[in-house]
């Protein structure tokens, strides 16, 4: 489920939760606020349950999209292996909604969700 970017609206969802995903830009800031968010939540998953970072807004085939998983590990969050690459047509999807998506984003969107 997909809840606002608050901690107090996101800990009442958790405790049904097998596999929790925060999904983070590739930058410095989003890094040390997943870190935070990671740190606040991590205790109040189930047992067994599963943490981990989906990158959003990657440029594919540069140093830092192949240092991610690395990033990732630093902050303590494994990463999914399948991200989600910059496009320039994803501010209309607002407008447009799934149609405002290629069938290669598409692809990238389904390898997502079907990892976790």
């Amino acid at each position: 489920m997909d809840t606002p970017p608050r901690l107090d609206a996101l800990t009442r969802h958790l405790a049904t939760c097998s596999v929790a995903v925060l999904v983070c830009s590739p930058s410095p800031a989003d890094l040390w606020t997943t870190r935070d968010t990671a740190a606040a939540i991590r205790d109040k998953l189930p047992k067994g349950s599963r943490l981990r970072i989906l990158f959003n807004g990657v440029l594919s085939h540069t140093v830092l999209s192949r240092e991610l998983p690395d990033l990732a590990d630093r902050i303590g969050v494994k990463a999914l292996t399948s991200t989600i690459s910059r496009r320039p047509m994803l501010p209309a999807r607002g407008a447009l909604g799934w149609q405002a998506l290629d069938q290669a984003a598409r692809e990238e969107l389904f390898k997502a969700a079907l990892e976790w």
